[in-house]
């Protein structure tokens, strides 16, 4: 993450941006829902207008390792929607990997999920200590019953 801060901070120098706003979300999925507090501060900044936004001024998005798009030409837009495009296809194929993979183990009886307090990494390995408090304060032993 450092080296990503360092390579993007060397990017502004060339381009003669000084003092950039660091935002980081880092390990933190847009395609999941999570909150992801860089992203939002710079939405709100934006909505807030503390930040210039791409109808108010000439737009080029630089890459650190890749080049850079200029959103002013009917080229760089077409650029930078392939590039969104050819994302979008990979996120899904990687999503259906992780399906494929997630089923297989389902259907092989494979542990998955975390490891739960009781159990000892995949498989499901009992440790007697840990499951005596389990069973010490299951609702059935406090004398409750589940309606289910």
């Amino acid at each position: 993450m450092l080296r990503r801060q360092e390579d993007c901070l060397d990017l502004a120098a060339q381009l003669s941006l000084h003092d950039p706003v660091i935002l980081v979300d880092n390990d933190i999925s847009a395609c999941d829902g999570g909150k992801r507090p860089g992203y939002e501060l710079l939405v709100e900044q934006i909505r807030a207008g503390a930040r210039t936004v791409v109808e108010r001024h000439p737009v080029r998005i630089e890459a650190v390792r890749g080049g850079g798009l200029d959103l002013n030409t009917v080229e760089g837009r077409l650029m930078a929607r392939q590039l969104v495009a050819v994302a979008a296809y990979e996120s899904g194929h990687k999503s259906d990997r992780i399906k494929r993979a997630a089923r297989r183990e389902a259907e092989q009886g494979a542990w998955h999920g975390p490891v739960r307090y009781g159990y000892c990494g995949p498989g499901g390995v009992l440790i007697p200590e840990e499951a005596a408090v389990v069973r010490q304060h299951s609702p059935v032993q406090a004398g409750y019953c589940c309606p289910f």
